[in-house]
Order: C-alpha cells, then structure tokens, then sequence
C-alpha cells in the first residue's frame, strides 16, 4: 500500500493534488490511499502528524480488505508531505510505524527529532540539486543518516528537476525517479 502525502508548505495543498500520480502507482498494481492532514491555517503543529500517524493506523488495520499487505505500508510525502512523512517516520510506534519510507524532495527544516528510528524503514530518497528551495542537502543527510544506522537506503539525485517535479515530464533523467522508486521496492 502505498500512502501518497501532498505538500503544499504546511499552508495548503490537499489530498487531491495526488491524484495524479495515485494513478500511475495504482495502474503499476498498488493500493494507493491519499491521506489528508490539517494545514497550518487548522491547527498549530504537531496536527498534521498525529493525522497522519492515525492515517497510517487506519491503512494498516484495512490493508487486508484491499487486498494489500499491512506489513508493507510505504509513505511516500512531497515537500512539505516529505517533512510530515519523515516526522512521522522518526516519531511514530509500532502501530503506526511505515514500513518503507520515501520523502522526495523534503522540506526538512521544521523536522525536530531527526534519529533513525529503531525499526529503520527501508528509505527511498530523491531530490534535485537544483531545487530553489535548496532541499538536496538535507535530503543527502537523510540517506547518510540512514546509512550510518545500518538501515536500507537508496539516494536518487538529479542535477535538474527544480522543486515539485512530482509526475511531471520535463524530458530530463528525473523523470524517471517513480520508476526507479518501484524497482527498488521490489528489490526489497
């Protein structure tokens, strides 16, 4: 099952900006679920993590009546939706832990705690180095992180692709990041 979380800067976005790439996964053979979390504009932070802490909660216990496996949750966030996915890898428990991970291009700055968690899930990290946001840094440290830990890793840097790419075609080899991401998965 693979949990698609938007970005949006914490100040808006919502779940149907995923809908996108909801399909290209689905037609691949995944469940998709689309979480929504609050913005800041609702709610102070921590929100929009308990939300999708819960959110994962709540796949994991109907993934079977999908026909999904509850052991394979993947939470894949963008941005923003890529902070959330990380606060949520390194602050969750075992109910409510992901299973794989794959922040592309984080927003890393407002993520406190940033320890590999003790079930180290898998990580899939991809970013570009020319994102104006300047996301590629963090978004190594995250990989080098994971390395240090002992945990599965995988980094996928690209030297164009600017911030937001997502599904995007812009005739440049990050256009293939999704489908280097499903090949890693099924190595795993």
């Amino acid at each position: 099952v693979v949990m698609l979380v938007h970005g949006g800067g914490w100040k808006k976005g919502d779940r149907s900006k995923e809908h996108t790439k909801a399909k290209w996964f689905s037609n691949r053979g995944f469940i998709v679920v689309c979480p929504e979390y609050r913005l800041s504009g609702e709610a102070l932070f921590p929100a929009a993590i308990h939300d999708l802490k819960d959110a994962i909660y709540w796949t994991r216990e109907h993934a079977l009546e999908w026909g999904g496996q509850p052991d394979r949750i993947i939470l894949m966030g963008f941005s923003a939706g890529g902070a959330v996915t990380m606060e949520a890898a390194y602050n969750s428990v075992p109910k409510n832990q992901p299973n794989f991970i794959a922040p592309i291009y984080p927003w890393m700055d407002i993520v406190d705690n940033q320890k590999v968690p003790l079930n180290m899930p898998p990580a899939f990290v991809s970013c570009a180095n020319d994102d104006p946001l300047k996301l590629a840094a963090p978004s190594v440290r995250i990989y080098q992180d994971w390395i240090l830990a002992g945990a599965k890793a995988e980094l996928h840097m690209f030297s164009e692709g600017g911030h937001g790419y997502g599904m995007n075609k812009i005739d440049a080899p990050v256009d293939r990041w999704s489908q280097l991401l499903i090949d890693w998965i099924l190595a795993l």
